[in-house]
């Protein structure tokens, strides 16, 4: 399992907590999360593309929002809220 975290490039700015833990090819709102944890899933990873689902607050889409690049979450198309291809999150 692994956690995520906002960098400073993310709209919120860096966070000290993690906003996401990755278990195999979901996501799930952590404790950092400003919305606060969820135990149902609000990512799927399916390769390196991670589109929201059905338990996501805004619900699911056919876009992906991110994408996984290394150690980095960059926002993809359908993630409006930074610009395009930027690092706003990393994984550890």
């Amino acid at each position: 399992m692994a956690f995520i975290y906002p960098t400073a490039e993310h709209p919120a700015g860096r966070g000290s907590n993690p906003w996401f833990r990755m278990s195999d090819d979901h996501l799930y709102a952590a404790f950092g999360h400003p919305l606060g944890a969820s135990f149902k899933p609000w990512y799927q990873i399916i390769g390196a593309e991670v589109f929201p689902t059905a338990s996501h607050p805004n619900g699911a889409s056919e876009v992906a929002h991110f994408l996984i690049q290394g150690d980095k979450i960059i926002s993809g198309p359908g993630y409006t809220e930074a610009k395009p291809s930027v690092a706003v999150f990393t994984i550890k």
